[in-house]
């Protein structure tokens, strides 16, 4: 990260537990969303969220303040956010299919489509190519017209960040094969495949140039969310399954293979969020030797994994610590907090906690969003 993660008033410091921010602040409430967040994205310099109150926020990275107010234009839940500093653009997809392209300088809504024919469940962008997931059974691969992304050679080349230059998305493919909903989508570091994931419990690796389904492999778990790790000619995913547990695959798409390597089972709930502690730069050790792993869900909790080496050898998967979610909220946004149970003729009243919906680590901190007016991020100690 660079300068000051957060002014003093946003961190707590105090306790044995791992140092804290809240975004926006105890102080900035009036900048909080008034309902639950679906989705946040954490770049070099912003933050940008989506909750069910309908608007995108824009936050500044390095004072955990809203850098433009509310970003309004949505009319259904704001279910997925992505950023391309580079580019300029906020992007943003909704429950009923549309997507909005937002100018970062100013929050000017630059493009506003309907996407999808249903909730927009995932974006991601590389580069100009972006990539957005759908429940209408539908991944779409677009191409970011325009600004910067024709100009990037010139040295007069304004794009969207200085806002002389209209910037929209141009549709490329329209992925179709998944029997489900399309929860999440990758792009290979190489930029020549794209990687989906399906509510159908299976991965499909899709041609980024001709648009065709390269492989296809079924009977998986069903994953909201994966992580891509790049090893040689062998590729890496981790996903946030369905049935509680996360799952380590190992995919070769050359010889057309996957294979589970690892089941971590931990979580009480859907697991919602997965993402990777990255090694040194430059190691060619690879995951559980020196990265780790942090995972989410509705059990209210993020966990981090890792493997602890003896004698030489790894050992299996554990979970090295556990952080909650629900504890650290300061404004709890739900339909409930509590549910009664009978039990023996006795009524039992159960805490129920808050979900976590999206999760991200940048550098040395894990941000986290949800059931909650504020995002929640924990500096890293592993």
């Amino acid at each position: 990260m660079t300068g000051n993660i957060a002014s003093a008033s946003s961190l707590n410091v105090s306790g044995a537990g791992p140092k804290t921010l809240h975004i926006p602040s105890l102080d900035s409430q009036h900048e909080a969303h008034t309902s639950r967040l679906y989705s946040l994205h954490v770049a070099e310099h912003y933050i940008i969220s989506g909750s069910a109150d309908r608007t995108v926020r824009l936050w500044l990275k390095n004072t955990c303040q809203l850098a433009l107010p509310p970003l309004l234009g949505h009319e259904g839940a704001v279910t997925a956010v992505e950023l391309s500093e580079e580019l300029g653009l906020g992007i943003s997809g909704d429950s009923k299919g549309v997507m909005i392209l937002w100018r970062l300088r100013d929050g000017h809504m630059m493009q506003r489509l309907e996407a999808h024919e249903d909730v927009v469940q995932a974006l991601t962008v590389r580069g100009t190519t972006l990539v957005s997931t759908s429940r209408d059974l539908s991944a779409k691969v677009w191409q970011v017209k325009g600004g910067k992304a024709q100009s990037e050679n010139s040295s007069e080349a304004s794009g969207a960040m200085t806002g002389d230059v209209e910037i929209d998305l141009e549709l490329r493919h329209t992925f179709r094969g998944h029997t489900m909903n399309v929860a999440d989508a990758h792009i290979s570091h190489d930029g020549e495949y794209v990687y989906t994931t399906s509510g159908d419990r299976s991965l499909r690796v899709w041609d980024l140039e001709t648009g065709e389904c390269v492989h296809g492999y079924e009977g998986l778990a069903s994953m909201l969310r994966f992580q891509l790790i790049h090893e040689g000619r062998g590729t890496t995913v981790v996903g946030a399954g369905t049935d509680s547990t996360v799952r380590v695959y190992d995919v070769d798409i050359q010889d057309g293979t996957c294979a589970e390597l690892a089941c971590l089972e931990g979580h009480t709930g859907v697991v919602r969020s997965v993402d990777i502690i990255r090694g040194p730069s430059g190691s060619s050790k690879g995951v559980g030797e020196d990265w780790k792993i942090v995972s989410a869900g509705y059990d209210g909790t993020v966990k981090v994994w890792g493997r602890r080496e003896e004698a030489g050898a790894l050992l299996d998967w554990g979970c090295v610590e556990t952080l909650s979610f629900s504890d650290e909220m300061l404004t709890p946004v739900t339909d409930f907090n509590h549910q009664e149970l009978t039990e023996e003729g006795f009524v039992i009243v159960k805490n129920i906690p808050n979900r976590v919906m999206d999760m991200q680590v940048d550098g040395r901190w894990i941000y986290c969003c949800g059931e909650g007016a504020e995002i929640v991020a924990w500096e890293l100690h592993v």
